[in-house]
């Protein structure tokens, strides 16, 4: 299994802070393109430990996460269409199944598709203060299988990210993907069964 992980002691269960040295594992491969998606997705985990500022929001029924730093005029962002799920100190918060429910029991006139529709999704977060989170330390985690798990501590919270790959082998469609912000740069983009640059 091909991870990279920042992480500068063994315990998964600590964040860790800008300032440590962090290492980055990378398997050598002899193909140029999966040397190019390792080197974009180090290139990520780089520009995430940077993050001084985490938004966590979604368009429809897409998860939207920005990434920000205090020098960087374009910020890093992850779209994920995937299941995921959000906890803090352990407890889960929210899911990718929260877009579907509406904040009352108001199924008849909600649609998680049409502006302006609230859903448990939407008070979750912001209740948690995960809307804008001032963020102190970051882990970030990549599997050659396509799951992501991004830890980050706010005041004194540990929350989690976790984003599962689980589209089915015949299945080619998104399930994720990196970008800069209106920077005209290149997509690390996560389908089924590989990862490219596009």
């Amino acid at each position: 299994m091909r991870q990279f992980r920042f992480s500068a002691r063994k315990n998964e269960q600590m964040l860790y802070t800008r300032e440590e040295i962090f290492q980055i594992t990378i398997k050598q491969c002899s193909s140029g393109k999966q040397m190019k998606t390792n080197s974009y997705i180090k290139k990520i985990a780089e520009k995430i430990s940077c993050t001084n500022k985490i938004t966590i929001g979604r368009t429809c029924d897409m998860l939207e996460v920005t990434f920000r730093t205090s020098n960087n005029a374009f910020p890093l962002i992850l779209h994920n269409v995937a299941p995921f799920r959000i906890s803090i100190n352990g407890f889960i918060i929210v899911t990718n199944l929260d877009f579907f429910k509406p904040l009352y029991d108001n199924y008849d006139k909600f649609d998680c598709y049409m502006k302006g529709s609230i859903s448990q999704f939407d008070q979750l977060v912001k209740y948690n203060n995960l809307d804008s989170v001032e963020i102190e330390s970051i882990i970030f985690q990549y599997c050659q299988k396509g799951d992501l798990i991004i830890g980050f501590t706010y005041g004194n919270h540990h929350a989690k990210l976790e984003v599962f790959n689980n589209a089915q082998n015949n299945d080619d469609s998104e399930a994720w993907r990196f970008f800069e912000y209106k920077s005209g740069k290149e997509h690390f983009v996560q389908y089924c069964n590989h990862a490219c640059v596009e």
